[in-house]
Parts: C-alpha cells; structure tokens; sequence
C-alpha cells in the first residue's frame, strides 16, 4: 500500500534529575514536579512516564469487560481467555466480533502478521457495539510495527495503547497507522516512529477506503517522519477525510505538519490540540482539482514551529472553500504565526506567551497560568488519559538542529499559495511514494 508523510517535535521540560533521552526500556521519569514551558527561543521536550495518581473516570473498563486475552507469554492456539490468553495482536483481532473487547497484557507485540501489519483489524463493529482493541485495564501495552484499518472494518475504537512504527521489519514507505474506515476511534494512545515516515494516514485518495467520521483524541504523537524529507512528513497526514475531530491530542518533534488536511479533507474539526516544535501547526491544502473545505481550526495551542508557519494554505487548481482558523493561541513560531488566509478565514486567533504544565500524577498537558491566551481558548487538557500504575512510551525529546531543506524542494516550499508548479506535484508523488 502506498501511502505519504507525518510527524512530530518535541518540547522543553524543567525536570528534576537526568533529562536525557532514555528510551523505551529506560527507567521512568518522575513527573511530580514535571513542568513544561515553551517559548520562541525553546525547542520544546514532552516527558510522559510514571503515574501515580488516579485519572480514569467512572466508565474505565475492568477485566471483566474484556471477551477476549492476548499475552507476551501466550499461544495463538489457547482459547484467549485470561487463564489461557493467544500470543498476538493479530489473533486477538481476529477473535473480536461486534461489541466484544480484545485486551492487550501488559509487553511488547512486535510479531509481523500477514501483509506486514503488527495489527491488521480484519472484523469490524456497529454503530453502537464497535470492536474494541486495548490494553487490559491497568496495564499498557506496546505494539511495535504498522497498525492498519481497512475500509471493511468499520466502527473500531483502538485505545490505550503504546504505539511505535519502527519495527525492526517496518520500512519507510509507509504510516505507522493507516485508518481506512468509517466511525473508527483512536484514543488514549501514544504513537511515535521515531523519525521514519508519517505517524497517521486517514484515508486515501487511490481507492484503499475513506476515513468518516472518525475520532482522533487525547493521544500524544511524538517524532514523527525524517526531517530529510522536507515538509512531507506529518503526524496525522488527513489524506481523504468526511467529518470527524482531532481533538484534545498533544503533537511534539513531528518533521512537517502536526495536522496535514491534504488534499481532500471535508468538514474535520481540529480542536483543542496543543502543537509545540513541529516542522508547522495546521495547514488547509489541495493539489489539482482536489481541495480540502469546510474545515474548522480552533481553539488550539500551537508554539515554536521549527520550519513554517502555525497555521497556513497550500492549493493547486482549486482553492478550498468553508475553511476556518480561529481562536487559536500561537507563539515562536518560525514565519509568521498565521500565514496569508488564502483559502481559509483567519478569525481571533492571538500571539502571546503558552507556558504549559503536565499536571502531577496524570498525563494530561494544560495552559499555564498567567497566559492571556487562557481568555481566547479556555480551560481544558490535552493528551492521553492513563489509568494509574501504567507505563507509557517516554516522549522525551533532545533538542535537534533542523537539517537544510533540499534545493529541489526549496524554492517551491517558499513559493507562493497559488500555483502548483509540475515539479512539485512529481517531487510530492514521489517523496509519497517513497
């Protein structure tokens, strides 16, 4: 399957101790006195490890909700129960049916299935009784490889999972997470590939399915797409999208755009998200007669984007139409905050100060206080919702220069809005396809 760019940056933290990379085997950090602060002279470092407080709500799932187990230690050829749980991710997928819960023991599921996805989710679920894959309860687990959605398996909620698409077999040709369908919830997650390609496609244009309705919230993207791929390398790269949210998502290193609506996204509702040290925040764009409307951009912080703009447009032959970015909080950002509204309307938006706190004992990212953005975007928190006692993939980041932009792709990433010259349609394809 083909498919093109993503990714994430990172975020400055005032860590008690070593504030080194640690990796996902290393130690955790204590985040009690974990504050994260950002401004335009910082490239900002996110750390989520440890947890000690409660933050689940009264509708976290128990283990008795889970029909269906998968352990590190387990047999694919055992019944799936707790007592006698399969092995792979794959197994437990193919198990589900609608309304039924696959929980993932507490390891890493790192097993190649067929077609190369760690997670291929071959059934799908109701309107009301989607198929839900999950860690168990209490606990966190780590896929390591391609997690794929098919447009045939609709209704699925994935959540709570530590999600990494550097496999020691994955490539860089492709997402880390591909979401073809219809009514698909991503939630509560962590995603990284650690520089490799984009971390999310949300539909495609070439016939592999569209993404409807679909929810992204309260996840955190980090280090997403290689920064020698120019701005083509995203976080959550909205290929062919009708409707749906990303929403309360913290995004931190991602190489381009923490939010790519290209070329066809119709009526996605970004909100609520904090970006700090992406490539760029938000970009409204199209390519030929394909133009992404009717989008709307609000509320969300977005600061010291390390290549381009917070929020900005690119269009071929058409120009979107219905497109809104408001409310919005920016600061540090390379050029300017908010681009030249060409095809977007730019309304309330505001520059000031975002300094912002991971609250003790939970995962949650909030605006400071003291910031006069507090009165344009209000009060709320980003990220995942970990249960207490879990792990979660660290999402700490060193400070990293910005390697040169190539000479092919230069003097057209500079260009104007407008046009759409040939060579960067083709320099576009083939970056995509890589």
């Amino acid at each position: 399957m083909r498919t093109g760019p993503v990714m994430a940056t990172g975020i400055r933290a005032d860590i008690r101790g070593d504030a080194r990379h640690r990796g996902p085997d290393r130690p955790p950090l204590d985040l009690l006195d974990l504050a994260i602060r950002f401004s335009s002279r910082w490239i900002p470092l996110l750390a989520i490890g440890w947890f000690a407080a409660a933050c689940g709500g009264p509708g976290e799932a128990t283990a008795a909700d889970c029909t269906r187990v998968a352990a590190p230690g387990g047999s694919d050829r055992a019944s799936g129960t707790e007592a006698a749980p399969f092995r792979t991710a794959q197994r437990l997928a193919a198990s589900l049916g609608p309304g039924q819960m696959g929980c993932l023991r507490a390891g890493t599921y790192d097993q190649r299935g067929a077609g190369g996805y760690v997670l291929k989710v071959v059934h799908g679920g109701r309107v009301g009784q989607p198929v839900t894959i999950r860690s168990f309860p209490g606990e966190r687990a780590r896929l390591e490889g391609v997690v794929y959605v098919p447009r045939d398996s609709p209704n699925v909620v994935l959540s709570n999972l530590d999600i990494d698409g550097r496999a020691s077999w994955a490539t860089a040709s492709t997402p880390s997470v591909h979401i073809m369908a219809a009514g698909v919830v991503f939630e509560d997650n962590t995603l990284t590939n650690r520089r490799l390609k984009s971390c999310m496609l949300l539909g495609s244009n070439r016939g592999w399915g569209k993404a409807v309705d679909v929810v992204i919230r309260r996840n955190a993207f980090r280090d997403c797409g290689d920064p020698a791929h120019d701005m083509l390398d995203h976080a959550i790269y909205a290929e062919n999208v009708r409707g749906g949210e990303i929403s309360r998502n913290v995004f931190t290193g991602t190489s381009a755009w923490a939010v790519h609506l290209y070329p066809n996204s119709q009526g996605v509702r970004v909100s609520e998200n904090v970006m700090t040290g992406n490539g760029g925040g938000v970009i409204f764009a199209g390519e030929g007669e394909l133009a992404s409307s009717g989008n709307v951009v609000e509320r969300n912080i977005i600061t010291g984007t390390t290549r381009d703009h917070g929020v900005a447009s690119y269009w071929g032959d058409r120009v979107g139409a219905g497109n809104v970015a408001s409310a919005n909080c920016l600061s540090g950002t390379r050029k300017d905050a908010v681009a030249r509204p060409l095809g977007f309307a730019s309304r309330g938006n505001v520059e000031a100060d975002a300094p912002l706190v991971v609250t003790a004992g939970t995962a949650a990212v909030r605006l400071g206080e003291g910031s006069s953005c507090a009165g344009v975007v209000g009060s709320w928190a980003a990220g995942p919702d970990v249960a207490p006692g879990t792990k979660t993939v660290p999402v700490l980041k060193r400070a990293a220069t910005t390697p040169p932009v190539s000479r092919r792709c230069r003097r057209v990433t500079a260009s104007g809005r407008r046009v759409l010259p040939v060579r960067y349609r083709r320099c576009l394809r083939a970056r995509r396809d890589s």
